[in-house]
């Protein structure tokens, strides 16, 4: 894709992605007002992060290994046929654990003694499960859009989906929490109805090959993929289940914080990875060199702005909290403790950036184990330090453990990144993150001293702020980062 093209499509994707999170947020402050921080949302937040550890198992593999040979411009029919028996695999896994946890739920709820929250927690888990079926779909028919270099369809079922999932608790006067559940799991199922429909012509067919030669390369590379979704599932299921005993209410804490950070992750991160990982695939079968230069430089091109975006969470993320969430149910002190978990939470996000872009380039160069190794001792690392700092620190820890696991897979994957490819030339990147770092600093100390004179309505003050830092950090980039100049360049197409 040449860049005056690329930069166009992010630039749809942006304002669709930018779209498609603010009708999720304006579903959060909804959910806010009406259940605050309380044992419905932890139900919601749990039944949420249990189903969806089964189908992202799916998820990573179909993005890893099955891009990459979708995106193979000749394949014969036998390697087509290992596609589409591989795909008809995925599904029946997927499809076989979905049903086992039903099962396992009916017999809970008719044999067990629960409480109310547990036997909520069960129904709603149902609820979902069945629903997630249709999320691996999505991403199949996501991946056949991809490999035409179609990446504006997949954001448009997203953003129907985020509006179908948002307009029972918009026009309900007294919104039940199962019924919120049923409309997401609705929702997903619209947007694999709209893909289904764009897709016609392309896609698999259900087939069973099991001795396909392709197939089995397709799953001799998938179980490393799914090896590593697994640990990374189980430690997020750990955390979250700990931040139960912990206290009532940490669990939809942690998911309020999480959910405004996943603008960034979504806005940001997600596009930039989406894009970058084709390019990034041809260029490590092709050039080393280059290989090495462009992965720096989409790092660098993703942190210029999720670090400012980070500290501007540190100086404004109260006020941010306050004005999304604090009405109804959801008081000052919901504020306050939500607004410091995405302090703490945020800080993970610039390592992130990283290790993904790492893990990336392992991925193009057909090496999905390392990765997994990575992930398995990061996981290991994180478990240790919940099970030693928990009982001196309580729900410090579980917040703190995102970023020491981050940080320890980024500087694993990038030492290990350099024996597999040979050394990357980090000088200008090391220059233009502190360059980054220094001027989103000088930004933050900006908006605080405004902020220390200025006294207006919350949502004036925070707007005001906000585009204050903006218009400081977007000068002091231009003045003092070439790379700022080098994007703008792509934007014009030159």
């Amino acid at each position: 894709m040449k860049p005056q093209k690329r930069a166009k499509v992010f630039g749809v994707m942006l304002l669709l992605t930018l779209s498609t999170q603010l009708i999720g947020l304006f579903k959060n402050t909804l959910l806010a007002q009406a259940f605050g921080v309380g044992s419905a949302m932890d139900a919601y937040n749990l039944a949420n992060t249990y189903v969806v550890a089964i189908t992202n198992l799916a998820i990573p593999a179909i993005i890893i290994v099955l891009i990459p040979i979708l995106a193979k411009e000749q394949k014969t029919r036998y390697e087509a046929s290992g596609i589409d028996s591989y795909i008809t695999f995925l599904i029946a896994v997927i499809t076989t654990l979905i049903i086992i946890v039903n099962i396992g739920s009916f017999l809970t709820i008719q044999f067990g003694a629960l409480t109310t929250e547990m036997r909520l927690f069960i129904e709603m888990t149902c609820m979902i499960s069945i629903a997630q079926v249709f999320r691996v779909y999505t991403s199949i028919l996501t991946s056949y859009r991809q490999v035409v270099d179609d990446f504006i369809h997949p954001k448009i079922a997203t953003f129907i989906s985020a509006i179908v999932a948002t307009s029972y608790i918009f026009f309900a006067k007294n919104p039940t929490i199962l019924i919120v559940m049923l409309f997401l799991a609705v929702s997903f199922l619209v947007e694999w109805l709209y893909l289904l429909i764009i897709n016609r012509g392309m896609g698999s067919k259900r087939r069973w090959k099991l001795k396909n030669r392709t197939f089995r390369k397709l799953i001799r590379q998938t179980g490393p993929v799914i090896f590593n979704a697994i640990i990374f599932q189980v430690s997020l299921m750990i955390s979250s289940t700990l931040a139960t005993f912990l206290g009532k209410g940490y669990v939809s804490a942690i998911g309020y914080s999480n959910q405004i950070l996943s603008i960034i992750q979504a806005l940001i991160l997600v596009n930039m990875l989406s894009l970058a990982y084709p390019t990034l695939l041809r260029l490590f079968t092709q050039d080393i060199s280059a290989a090495k230069r462009q992965l720096l430089s989409d790092i660098e091109r993703t942190n210029i702005l999720v670090i400012p975006l980070v500290i501007g969470m540190i100086v404004l993320g109260k006020s941010f909290t306050a004005l999304l969430f604090q009405r109804g149910e959801f008081g000052a002190d919901d504020t306050a403790l939500v607004s410091q978990f995405l302090i703490v939470l945020a800080l993970s996000l610039p390592a992130l950036v990283i290790r993904d872009f790492l893990y990336r380039a392992f991925f193009a160069l057909n090496d999905t184990k390392t990765p997994s190794k990575i992930s398995l001792f990061a996981i290991a690392l994180n478990i240790i330090f919940l099970a030693i700092c928990t009982p001196m620190i309580g729900i410090a820890a579980v917040i703190v453990a995102p970023l020491i696991a981050n940080s320890f897979s980024m500087i694993v994957a990038f030492g290990l990144l350099q024996k597999k490819i040979g050394t990357l030339k980090l000088g200008t990147t090391v220059r233009n993150h502190l360059l980054i770092v220094i001027n989103s600093v000088v930004m933050a100390g900006v908006i605080l001293f405004l902020n220390y004179y200025w006294d207006a309505p919350l949502l004036l003050e925070f707007s005001g702020l906000t585009l204050v830092g903006i218009v400081v950090y977007a000068i002091l980039t231009v003045l003092t980062n070439p790379s700022a100049r080098t994007i703008f360049q792509i934007k014009k197409g030159k």
